[in-house]
């Protein structure tokens, strides 16, 4: 969940290439599923839920105008965990985005259900979407765009060789105030 105690910084972070990839085993009664037309109703649900979207509407049509449009990509690139009921718990997608005319491969809306969280699914999450990510996007440096209100997903980042970096003007992020977002989570991270 967000943090919205929290000052409010955006910035980005970067896994450089070759960094082990943890590997945290899935937990018994959960699989992998890849993104198939239909699942945007899932998504929309799980990324609302954790506080990304005020609605699940706005949630959908997000994922419509981003994502149905390069479906191929998104069925190879967008996944889930699910329980053994067939739900979807959790989510996260291998996507890209530009720095100048540079493709870099970005990690993105990473998330768990509320009721899900705490189980160690988002270390699986992280360990299936970062092999995902280097199988599509081979071995060079992987980014993300996140914010101190998820200051809890910012340390599991860190267990997957991430870093709050100074980098600037990857895809929409400036990056202007990381060293912010550094003086907020220096203190919670300890």
């Amino acid at each position: 969940m967000l943090d919205k105690s929290l000052p409010f910084f955006d910035f980005i972070m970067k896994r450089p290439a070759g960094s082990p990839i943890p590997d945290y085993p899935l937990l018994d009664g959960f699989h992998v599923v890849n993104f198939q037309l239909g699942d945007e109703l899932d998504w929309a649900k799980i990324e609302t839920a954790v506080g990304e979207f005020t609605d699940e509407d706005l949630a959908l049509k997000y994922f419509t105008d981003k994502f149905l449009s390069v479906l191929t990509e998104t069925e190879k690139r967008t996944i889930f965990l699910e329980n053994s009921g067939g739900q979807k718990v959790a989510t996260a997608t291998a996507w890209w985005d530009f720095k100048g005319d540079a493709k870099v491969p970005k990690l993105h809306w990473v998330a768990v259900l509320p009721e899900f969280q705490g189980l160690g699914l988002g270390k699986s999450l992280l360990t299936v979407i970062t092999k995902r990510m280097v199988e599509l996007d081979k071995n060079q440096d992987f980014y993300l765009h996140t914010q101190t209100w998820s200051s809890r997903a910012v340390k599991l980042y860190e267990k997957f060789s991430y870093f709050i970096t100074d980098e600037k003007n990857i895809a929409s992020c400036k990056n202007d105030h990381y060293l912010d977002a550094l003086s907020v989570l220096t203190k919670l991270l300890k």
